[in-house]
């Protein structure tokens, strides 16, 4: 479910001119990064996997050193929504700053969110994209562009699991695919013609 979904995203983002790559023609686009939770939680691996699936389908180059994993950054008391912001003007600070940013997740998303200068021309001069749907996130101004989950369905069957489970059985260990939607709002453009060199 989720590296699909993530390609998805990143693919859009792509399509908008993100991504260190070295594309047919020779066209090189500025750096598209990828901000993690620690890559040592399935959720988070599987969502890097989907960064790295948009970029290979996109004829990208993946650049591993573009990947940036937070926990690296993690002081006591830090949330997602810091260490993201961290990770964003760290990122910011470089002389190729990136045009656009994939978040593992919507607190990532939201602190890289506010870490865009407010030089800026737009928020969407550095292109956005978080993964969860929090319900909060629909009150964050711009509206946070992200890939939703089907939270309902996914309780419910998880909730269906656990009553038909048979005390002293072990859990089935099975791997559940859900459909998921990338929702486009505010902080991603849209695509934009390449030129070449």
């Amino acid at each position: 479910m989720e590296p699909r979904r993530c390609r998805d995203g990143g693919s859009h983002q792509l399509a908008g001119g993100g991504g260190r790559c070295r594309a047919p023609g020779g066209y090189r686009a500025p750096p598209h990064w990828c901000i993690t939770g620690p890559l040592s939680m399935r959720h988070s691996s599987d969502r890097v996997e989907g960064y790295r699936a948009a970029l290979e389908a996109g004829r990208t180059e993946v650049d591993e050193s573009l990947i940036i994993e937070v926990d690296r950054l993690l002081v006591e008391g830090d949330l997602g929504q810091v260490c993201g912001g961290r990770a964003a003007r760290a990122l910011l600070d470089r002389e190729d700053p990136p045009t656009a940013i994939f978040a593992c997740d919507d607190h990532l998303a939201l602190g890289a969110l506010e870490a865009v200068p407010t030089d800026y021309s737009s928020p969407r001069a550095v292109s956005v994209v978080g993964f969860d749907d929090l319900p909060y996130t629909m009150f964050n101004l711009p509206l946070l562009t992200t890939i939703g989950q089907p939270v309902r369905e996914m309780a419910m069957y998880a909730t269906r699991m656990v009553l038909n489970h048979v005390p002293g059985t072990p859990l089935p260990a099975e791997r559940v695919e859900f459909p998921t939607e990338f929702v486009l709002r505010e902080t991603a453009h849209g695509p934009i013609p390449s030129t070449a060199d």
